[in-house]
């Protein structure tokens, strides 16, 4: 079968069932210390979250719970992967399937962004973190750490489903990033619905907050043009918000997660978050 050569940023509809090679690419820092497909929630195909370090958008790399290699760990660095592109079963999402561990091809040193949050290392339940704000404005419910399949591990969900608030916004506010020494500074970061229904989320930038709670109204808050998962996406498939250009925010931002809902059944939608990161393209 011929071997097409592409970046992760190019892939499309015409790549499917081709067998190609992605380039500069790493898998996900979560995903060290994982094996291949013998972790407790990889169902029928272990899948794990590979990372262009060109754009730092992302792709699903996949093999089978059966295969003979599945309880090895993943392979630590950047190069090269090689495999089959193809659709998931519900045909939401691309995944490059393989087949052996030397189609993974890493010699080079990770491409780690300038700031990154994969919310791993943190307990389930309520998201506390130092630097990080997790504050609600209104109604009873805050931003928490959950783990499931289709996060691939750690992520943080808000949602105001059964809450019985009439009005349901809740804040995550990221520490102060200082990004003065980046020459050409991007956010990304990834998100999904369950059912979103009438609620939403706002991804912002503020380079005026002083940091304390009570100031967070007055605060200037900017809207980032990110793709941020809607009602019209499939539930709890993650998608990427593009790399993002900082370039006329400042040089020192807080970054943004504002949720509005309510217990009402048509406003009550939950959002999930994960693998926020800052970096240099």
């Amino acid at each position: 079968m011929h071997l097409k050569v592409l970046a992760l940023s190019g892939i499309d509809s015409t790549d499917l069932g081709q067998r190609v090679r992605l380039a500069n690419v790493q898998l996900s820092r979560a995903e060290l210390g994982r094996t291949f497909a013998g972790e407790a929630f990889d169902s029928f195909d272990g899948e794990h979250n590979l990372v262009s370090c060109d754009t730092y958008t992302s792709l699903w790399l996949s093999c089978s719970t059966f295969s003979d290699f599945k309880s090895i760990l993943l392979p630590d660095g950047t190069g090269s992967v090689q495999g089959i592109l193809t659709r998931d079963f519900f045909d939401s999402k691309y995944i490059l399937k393989i087949n052996n561990p030397t189609d993974i091809v890493f010699q080079d040193s990770r491409c780690d962004p300038f700031f990154e949050e994969n919310f791993e290392s943190n307990p389930l339940g309520l998201f506390e973190k130092e630097g990080w704000t997790n504050y609600a404005e209104a109604g009873s419910r805050f931003w928490e750490v959950f783990e499931d399949e289709n996060s691939l591990g750690q992520s943080l969900e808000i949602g105001s489903f059964r809450s019985g608030d009439a009005a349901s916004i809740s804040w995550l506010i990221s520490p102060k990033i200082d990004l003065q020494s980046l020459n050409n500074p991007r956010v990304a970061f990834r998100t999904s619905t369950s059912f979103a229904d009438d609620s939403s989320l706002e991804a912002l930038v503020s380079s005026d907050w002083d940091g304390q709670i009570q100031t967070i109204k007055s605060a200037t808050w900017l809207p980032l043009l990110a793709r941020i998962a809607t009602e019209d996406d499939d539930a709890q498939i993650f998608v990427d918000s593009g790399d993002l250009n900082l370039n006329f925010y400042g040089n020192a931002l807080y970054f943004a997660f504002k949720y509005v809902g309510s217990g009402k059944t048509a406003q009550d939608g939950t959002y999930e978050l994960d693998d926020f990161r800052t970096f240099e393209k």
